[in-house]
C-alpha cells in the first residue's frame, strides 16, 4: 500500500481557493473508483512552515498514471481542472501512447499561439515525476544570465541511441531510417526555450514525427 502525496505550490492568497478545487475534484475521483479516501490540507499565509501550499494525500495499492492506457479520466475531473485555468484538454490528438509525439507538437503550437514569449522556458514532465521548484528555479535563473552561452534545452541527454526494431517493445520505431537518434533529453522531465518552441511550432507542417516523443524532440 503507497501512501501517495501531491503538492499544489499556489499563488499568494489564493490556497483557500484552490484547496476547494482539489478537494472537488479528489471527491470526483474517490466516487468513480479511482481512489479511496483522500485528505486535503492547505496554508496560506497563517500557520508556520511553508506557505501558499496545497497537499492532496490518498492511499493505493499502486501508483499509476491518469494518462494510462485504458484509463478513463471522469469528464466531471476535468471540468473541475478548467475552473483553475491551468489545465488545457486537446481534444484534436486521442489518448494513446503512441500519440505522444503528436500530443506534444500540439502542445508547443498550443502555448507559442496563445502566450508567444512571455516566458523563457517550457517543460515537459511526466505525471509521476517529482520537481524540486525551488532548486529547478535557481538552475534557470543562472542559465537565464549566462549570456555567453544561454540554456535552450535542457534535460538528460541520451547519446548514440539505436532505435528499437523490436514489433512487440513498447518504443518500436518503424519510421526512423538512421542507425541512432540525434541527442535527445529523456522524455521524463526536459525544458525547451520559448525561442526553440516558437520554431518548432511554426514549422509544425514539415516536421517528422517518429514513434517516441522525446526523441523527436531531440
Amino acid at each position: 500500500m503507497y501512501r501517495i502525496r501531491r503538492v499544489y505550490k499556489t499563488q499568494p492568497g489564493v490556497a483557500s481557493d484552490v484547496a476547494k478545487l482539489v478537494y472537488e475534484q479528489a471527491k470526483i475521483y474517490r466516487d468513480a473508483g479511482h481512489r479511496g479516501d483522500f485528505t486535503v490540507s492547505y496554508n496560506g499565509y497563517t500557520l508556520p512552515g511553508e506557505q501558499n501550499i496545497v497537499i492532496l494525500e490518498w492511499q493505493d495499492e499502486s501508483i499509476q498514471s491518469p494518462s494510462r492506457a485504458g484509463n478513463k479520466v471522469p469528464p466531471e475531473a476535468i471540468e473541475v481542472a478548467k475552473k483553475y485555468k491551468d489545465v488545457v484538454v486537446l481534444n484534436m490528438v486521442p489518448e494513446k501512447y503512441k500519440n505522444l509525439p503528436l500530443k506534444t507538437l500540439e502542445i508547443f503550437k498550443h502555448v507559442a499561439k496563445h502566450y508567444g514569449d512571455a516566458f523563457h522556458f517550457i517543460a515537459k514532465c511526466d505525471d509521476d515525476v517529482f520537481v524540486d521548484h525551488d532548486a529547478l528555479s535557481k538552475f534557470l535563473t543562472a542559465a537565464v544570465e549566462n549570456s555567453k552561452t544561454p540554456a535552450e534545452y535542457i534535460g538528460f541527454f541520451h547519446n548514440d541511441t539505436i532505435p528499437i526494431k523490436k514489433e512487440s517493445c513498447k518504443w518500436f520505431d518503424k519510421d526512423y531510417e538512421m542507425v541512432v537518434y540525434p541527442p535527445y533529453a529523456g522524455g521524463m522531465f526536459y525544458m525547451v526555450s520559448a525561442r526553440i518552441m516558437q520554431w518548432i511550432a511554426d514549422n509544425a507542417d514539415n516536421l517528422n514525427l517518429w514513434a517516441n516523443e522525446d526523441s523527436t524532440v531531440g
